[in-house]
This record gives C-alpha cells, sequence and structure tokens, in this order.
C-alpha cells in the first residue's frame, strides 16, 4: 500500500458566502440559496457568490455543490461569460474527481480547458491543464496525464509561477513513481522539496516530502524515507492540512507495515480512515479502511478487521474501484484462512482471479473494440477514396470537354491573367525598388548624421582641450607673471614711499588689480578648477556664487533626487550647458531672479532654468549663438531641449537627458 499524493487543485474561491447545511432535500437548499441571492443585480457577482455558495458545500453536501455549480454554469452561459462558464466547469469536475467520478469530472474538465483562454487568464488556464492532468493520472492514463501537466508547466513558467511548476513538478514524480520509473520519480520529488523549500511554501512541502518519502520507500532507502513522512507529518499538523495527513498516515502505516509492526501499522492506518471519513471521500474511505481491516487482522482482531474490510469492498464496488480491489480481495482470502475459513478464503481468492481475468478481458476487449473501429475506418476511408477516385476520373472527363470546347476562350482568358501578372509584377518591382532606394537613401543620411556627430564630438573634445590648456596657460604663465609683478611693484612701494605721494602709481596699481582679477576670471570661466576637482554641484555652487556676486543677481539653485556618476566629459557638457543659459539671462534677461533647478531620476537628469526677466519671441530662439551652442551640446548628450518663453513672461529652459546612454549614440 504506497499511496502518493496528487496536489489535486488550486483553491481561488473567495469564501464570501457560506451556508450551513440543513436536513432539507438538495433540491429545497438549492430553491433556498437561489432566492437568497436573486436580490443581487450584478450578473458576474451573483456568479462568483454561486462559486463560493457551492464550495461551502463540496466536502458535506457535494450534490448541492453540483447543482449550485450548473446554475452559475448556466447563468454564466446565458450572460454570455465563457471565462466564468469555465471556472465553474472546473470546480464542477473536481467535486467529481473526489466522487471518483472520473469520466465525468474529465467531461468538464475538457469543458473548463477549453473555455478558460490565455488572453483572459494564463494562470487559471494553466490550473485547468493540472486539474485535467491529476484526473487522467487517477484514471491511470499516463501519456495524457504527462501531455497536460507539460501544458500546465509551460504556462506556469510564462508567469513565473514558481508554486505552479513545484506542484506540477511533484505530480510528475507521483506519475512516475506509478510507472515504476524510480529514478525519475526521485528526480522530479526532489525538485519540487527544493522549489518547496525555497519558496516557503508549507502546504507543497508537505506534500512533496510525502511523495519523495514513498519513492525513497520503494527504492529501500526505508531511513530515509520515515525521516521524510514525519517532517511531512510535522509540517501538515502545523498547518492543519487534513487532506495532506490522511496520506502521511497511509505511507506511515505501510511503512510499518512492511517492517511487521502492525501495532503502529493500524494506527496510522486508522488515523488516515478517519480523516477520508470526515471529508467525505469514498475512494480513500475505501483504500484506508481496506488497511485498517488487514491491519486489524495482523494484530488479532480477525473479525472486526474483515468486517472493515467487507465494508470497504461495498464502498469499492459502489464507486467501481476494480485495481483497488484484486487486493482488497486478496487479503480477505488471507484474513479467513488466518481465521481457518477455507471455504471464504477460496472464495475470495477466485473472486480476486475471476476480477483480474475480468479486467485482462475488458481491456482485451477494448483493445479489439479500438482494432474493430480502426478497420471499419480504414475500410470506410478506402470506400471513400474509390468514391472520389470515381468522382475525380468522372470531373476529369468533364474538364477534358469543357477544355477542348472552350480552348480559344481559355487562352485568351490565360493571356489577360499573363498580362495582368506582369504589369503587377512590374508594380511589384518599381515599388521595391522605390523601397530599396528609400533603405540606401536613409542608410546615406544615417552614415551623414554618425559622420556629423563624430565631427561635433571631436569638435567639443577639442574645445574643452583647448579650453583647459589656455586656462592653464592664463593661470600657470601670465596670472604667474601678473603675480611677479605686482610682488615687484608693492616692493618698490615699500622702498620708494614718496612715491605715495603720486597718483599715477595707485592707478597703475589699480590696474594692475584688475588684470590679475580678470585672468583669473577668463582661467575660471574657461575651465574651472571646482569642476576638476570636486566634481559638477561644486562647479554649479560656485558659479552661482559667482553670478550673484557679479551681477546682482538673485540665483536658486535646487537639487532633487538621488545624484548619479558621470564621466568628466558629461559633467563638462552639462557645466557648459548651465552655464551658457546663466550667462545669456546675465546677458539679455534684465532678470531679478533665475531658479536652476536639478532632477535626479533612476535613468535621467532634468534641468531647469527659469528666470522672471523679459523673454523674448518664441520664433527667433535659434538666432543666438548661445543658444546654438546649448542646442548642440544637448543633442551630444542624447538630451532634448524644450523653450518656453512669451515676452514680458520670463523664460523656461527644459532640458531632458539619459544617464545610461552613450553620448555618440
Amino acid at each position: 500500500m504506497k499511496f502518493r499524493l496528487l496536489i489535486i487543485s488550486f483553491y481561488i474561491i473567495s469564501g464570501l458566502f457560506y451556508s450551513e447545511v440543513t436536513a432539507q432535500s438538495f433540491t429545497e437548499q438549492t430553491d433556498s440559496i437561489l432566492r437568497d441571492l436573486s436580490g443581487i443585480t450584478n450578473d458576474s457577482l451573483r456568479i462568483v457568490r454561486l462559486s463560493d455558495v457551492a464550495y461551502s458545500f463540496e466536502n458535506n453536501e457535494p450534490d448541492v455543490s453540483i447543482m449550485l455549480y450548473d446554475e452559475a454554469i448556466r447563468l454564466s452561459r446565458k450572460m454570455g461569460f465563457p471565462f466564468l462558464e469555465g471556472l465553474n466547469a472546473r470546480y464542477k469536475g473536481l467535486v467529481f474527481k473526489n466522487q471518483a467520478r472520473y469520466d465525468s469530472a474529465l467531461q468538464w474538465m475538457h469543458l473548463a480547458v477549453d473555455l478558460i483562454t490565455e488572453e483572459i487568464s494564463i494562470t487559471e488556464k494553466a490550473k485547468a491543464y493540472f486539474s485535467l492532468a491529476t484526473i487522467y493520472q487517477l484514471k491511470g492514463d499516463f501519456e495524457r496525464a504527462t501531455t497536460h501537466y507539460i501544458s500546465s508547466m509551460k504556462l506556469f513558467e510564462k508567469t513565473g509561477n514558481e508554486v505552479g511548476i513545484s506542484k506540477a513538478s511533484s505530480n510528475l514524480g507521483a506519475m512516475y513513481f506509478e510507472m515504476n520509473q524510480t529514478d525519475k520519480a526521485l528526480y522530479y520529488d526532489s525538485i519540487a522539496v527544493d522549489n518547496a523549500r525555497w519558496l516557503n511554501d508549507s502546504t507543497g512541502l508537505a506534500s512533496a516530502l510525502v511523495n519523495l518519502g514513498t519513492a525513497r520507500n520503494k527504492s529501500g532507502d526505508h531511513e530515509t524515507a520515515l525521516g521524510h513522512f514525519l517532517e511531512a507529518m510535522a509540517i501538515a499538523r502545523a498547518i492543519s492540512d487534513e487532506f495532506i495527513l490522511s496520506y502521511i498516515y497511509s505511507n506511515l502505516a505501510d511503512y510499518y507495515g512492511n517492517l511487521d509492526q502492525y501495532n503502529e501499522a493500524l494506527q496510522f492506518s486508522g488515523l488516515a480512515y478517519e480523516l477520508a471519513r470526515k471529508n467525505n471521500n469514498p475512494a480513500e474511505m475505501s483504500a484506508f479502511l481496506h488497511y485498517k481491516g488487514f491491519y486489524q487482522v495482523k494484530t488479532g482482531a480477525g473479525t472486526e478487521g474483515i468486517l472493515n474490510m467487507k465494508e470497504a469492498l461495498r464502498l469499492n464496488r459502489k464507486y467501481g474501484l476494480k485495481e483497488e480491489r484484486i487486493g482488497l480481495l486478496n487479503h480477505l482470502a488471507e484474513a479467513y484462512e488466518l481465521v481457518d475459513n477455507t471455504r471464504d478464503a477460496l472464495i475470495f481468492v477466485r473472486a480476486a482471479h475471476d476480477l483480474k481475468d475480468s479486467i485482462y478481458t475488458e481491456e482485451m476487449m477494448e483493445n479489439i473494440h479500438e482494432l474493430r473501429l480502426n478497420y471499419e475506418t480504414e475500410k470506410k476511408e478506402k470506400q471513400i477514396a474509390e468514391l472520389q477516385y470515381q468522382q475525380e476520373l468522372n470531373q476529369k472527363n468533364r474538364i477534358f470537354l469543357i477544355w477542348s470546347s472552350a480552348g480559344l476562350g481559355l487562352l485568351l482568358i490565360l493571356s489577360v491573367i499573363l498580362l495582368i501578372f506582369y504589369r503587377q509584377k512590374l508594380k511589384i518591382n518599381l515599388l521595391l525598388a522605390k523601397q530599396n532606394e528609400e533603405i540606401s537613401r536613409r542608410k546615406i543620411q544615417a552614415l551623414e548624421q554618425e559622420k556629423t556627430i563624430h565631427s561635433m564630438d571631436a569638435m567639443i573634445r577639442g574645445q574643452e582641450e583647448e579650453r583647459k590648456r589656455i586656462a592653464n596657460d592664463l593661470h600657470d604663465g601670465l596670472g604667474s607673471l601678473l603675480s611677479t609683478i605686482q610682488i615687484h611693484f608693492n616692493k618698490i612701494q615699500e622702498e620708494l614711499e614718496h612715491l605715495q605721494k603720486l597718483k599715477t602709481h595707485l592707478r597703475a596699481f589699480e590696474m594692475l588689480d584688475d588684470a590679475c582679477a580678470e585672468v583669473r576670471k577668463i582661467s575660471h570661466d574657461m575651465m574651472p578648477g571646482s569642476l576638476e576637482k570636486l566634481g559638477l554641484q561644486a562647479a554649479l555652487k560656485d558659479l552661482v556664487s559667482r553670478i550673484e556676486t557679479s551681477a546682482n543677481l538673485k540665483v536658486v539653485f535646487q537639487e532633487f533626487g538621488d545624484k548619479k556618476h558621470l564621466d568628466k566629459t558629461n559633467e563638462t557638457m552639462l557645466f557648459r550647458i548651465v552655464q551658457e543659459m546663466l550667462n545669456n539671462v546675465v546677458k539679455h534677461a534684465e532678470a531679478k531672479e533665475v531658479i536652476l533647478q536639478l532632477t535626479w531620476h533612476e535613468h535621467s537628469l532634468n534641468v531647469i532654468v527659469e528666470d522672471d526677466g523679459k523673454g523674448f519671441d518664441a520664433n527667433l530662439v535659434d538666432a543666438g549663438i548661445g543658444l546654438q551652442s546649448i542646442r548642440q551640446r544637448v543633442d551630444y548628450l542624447g538630451g532634448e531641449l524644450g523653450i518656453d518663453t512669451q515676452k514680458g513672461r520670463g523664460s523656461t529652459f527644459t532640458i531632458d537627458i539619459p544617464l545610461n546612454k552613450n553620448p555618440k549614440e
């Protein structure tokens, strides 16, 4: 007795509306519920509420649940909601599955797969395939089960649903276990355990551990298997998952039964049966009661054990579980033999043998029926082919007569067709030639633009290098010379105090001071030291300070966002752009206040320069050399420049520059 745990569904019912089960008949209960829901005017909401109520009846009153799902399906179809119809078809199929009514479950699950589309919900489509696969697996059709599991896994991968992938892997492991491919079962079960641990999915982990434990037990690694079962049991108890617990108990019963520890096996098989009975699952009740009775016989309670196995046999026959029944009949025969009732033991041995032969015969009949269908189909296809051949022959004769009598007309038609085709081909060739010409023109234009960008890049870099060289020369050469001259003048002033009486030397000192200041200013404007040493922010603050001091203009500098690292070339370009815009404000705007704002975004920088000056004509924005220089530098950085200005209302310059883009691109 090795019970593999199939993860049979994903629960998405919201649970907003539940009803208590009463002693009313099914029809009375559903009529009462429908009357309660009649006040809901929204059609889709009424369907969802019907689903919620149907879900609340699934365990205790499955027939009521099915009737309510039928109503939800009917209403969905009437209102034109195929997606909701598909969802409720899947829920109804799961109820049939829980009742071991697998053919009915397949019918509704196939409908769900057809109605639920990926355009509406990839996840729900994946769940429908998953549910369909579990039913085929329960029926023993592993080939179809594999196909649908793979379909569900592909859709789960589309949405990155690791939980769905983990559960599908777990069920694939269970399927390979049933096919006696233990190595593959261990592989998929191990993947499912690892995924569940990584996802911190307690339910999935408990299920995967049960499956991995059964595979380990089958491979002979009993000690490791017991560890997996006990860990799964601790998790299932912690999350109060009775469905998983029932399978854990059954596998622990099997584990101890194989070791001839029948008292422990009886304890766990009894626990499994009680949970199956509580959840009203007839297939599990039959299986678990079967082994509970068997272990009772093994522990000396033969009469009680036989009664339990007979009850299991009744349930088994009621729900048509033939494969499980063979083992049950053999165990009953063994039980009667242990109590010295050889007559009944022989009866059950024969019954098991007859059932096995019956199943074999049914399978043979199914194969024969399938072969017969194939033969009949092949025979019909052959007859159809012969009829088609005769029809084709007659058709060819008619066509030959038509061609013979109307050959000239057909030649004329063919000529017209060829002429039209030729003219159409000429048009197509002409169109292709124009397209190729346009493609070539665009390629040439792109090359010219690339050449222009490279030229601009070389020019700007050359200008910056020349500025830097001239600034250094002014600072290191002429600046040093003027400073030396100033020192000499100071020394002369100390030695010749009588020169203080002369006004001429005072004017010379003033001119010398002005020259030194002008050299420093030119040097700083061409290549500010703060930009080289401290970066863009410090250089901008220094620029703002100098403009406020020299131009009697209030400059408000604001910066927002997390600052990003820029290379020296980009920092220099940005500084030149801001410097040129502020210089334009000083020279032309007649403004009293200007706002400089930098806003750092994740992938871009926004620069705004706004003044309250006199503004200018927007039609002449490209006329000035300064604006042309700004626009060229913005283009170099791959950015966009916006100008909002109006005479008498000031000007606003907005620049957006990408931060992760190569300036030359």
